[in-house]
């Protein structure tokens, strides 16, 4: 009997060894942890292995940690088809805190809790320690107030010559009132028909002269300069006024004779000089009218 005896117990260890050894060998890990002394925002990755059927359960939120992603996939770890959540978590909170564990579908434990340690940054434990200096205070003056002033002298600069530029084209564009204007124009109408009688002056310099005495005599009428106008713009001007439809013709005649004198190298007849002088007059003495009626 003692053969068949030992022969039975050897029988039964085997069968023993190939049902529940296998079983062991075959079992794979519940989970995997990667670290678990982080820096602050530094990643964690947690892996979790469970039957399909038992999926591993994980919370929307958990305190002190932030899930970044979570994913599940089969895989197949020694011969077992078996399906692996990745969970990748972090944490913005310094310290030390558990992780709680984790449960499966049917409320069975999946993952022990575990410490995690948080830290702000690696000591550097050979690094050499550097003294704490003394602060030296150092005197500071605010020389913003210089800043405000420079500008203030730039706008009043700018403001200075924008001022100036007004004021200087507008006492350009007046002449200053002249009472006797009327009167010195006829003086000099005088004068130059004087001279034009002893020829004594160029056909040119006399209605350049003549253009001159007019329109010196308005721009003291009107209190506008009107020197620098042309024969066309005094023309102009003279509408204005509304002269008699004879002394607005008379006045074109003499002023157009001018430029015909000065740009067309026209020589007048006498006859056409002294028209010249006497239209000027009538037109001066027009105006003289009109003003005094004003």
């Amino acid at each position: 009997m003692k053969p068949y005896y030992k022969i039975y117990c050897t029988f039964c260890v085997l069968f023993f060894l190939i049902v529940f050894g296998t079983n062991c060998f075959a079992q794979a890990p519940k989970a995997i942890l990667d670290r678990n002394d982080i820096l602050i925002g530094e990643k964690i990755k947690l892996d979790l292995f469970s039957q399909k059927q038992n999926e591993v359960i994980i919370p929307d939120t958990i305190p002190h940690f932030d899930i970044i992603t979570k994913e599940s996939r089969d895989t197949i770890v020694n011969g077992v088809s078996l399906l692996k959540t990745v969970l990748v978590f972090t944490s913005f909170d310094s310290g030390v805190f558990y992780f709680p564990e984790l449960k499966n579908n049917t409320n069975a434990i999946a993952s022990d809790s575990f410490v995690v340690n948080v830290g702000y940054m690696p000591i550097d434990k050979e690094a050499v320690p550097r003294d704490i200096k003394t602060i030296v205070e150092t005197d500071y003056t605010d020389w913003s107030f210089l800043k405000w002033i420079a500008i203030a002298l730039v706008v009043l600069l700018i403001l200075f010559f924008i001022a100036k530029k007004i004021f200087t084209k507008k006492e350009s564009n007046t002449v200053q009132p002249n009472k006797n204007a009327y009167k010195d124009a006829i003086l000099a109408l005088q004068n130059i028909r004087s001279q034009n009688e002893s020829n004594n002056i160029s056909i040119k310099d006399l209605h350049t002269a003549l253009a001159s005495i007019l329109k010196t005599y308005y721009s003291a009428i009107d209190n506008t300069n009107v020197l620098s106008k042309t024969s066309d713009e005094v023309l102009q001007k003279l509408d204005a006024i509304k002269l008699k439809a004879e002394i607005a013709l008379q006045t074109k005649a003499a002023l157009q004779t001018g430029d015909a004198t000065k740009f067309a190298m026209y020589k007048p007849l006498n006859e056409e000089n002294n028209n010249a002088i006497n239209f000027i007059k009538n037109t001066i003495d027009a105006i003289d009218n009109i003003h005094q009626k004003k």
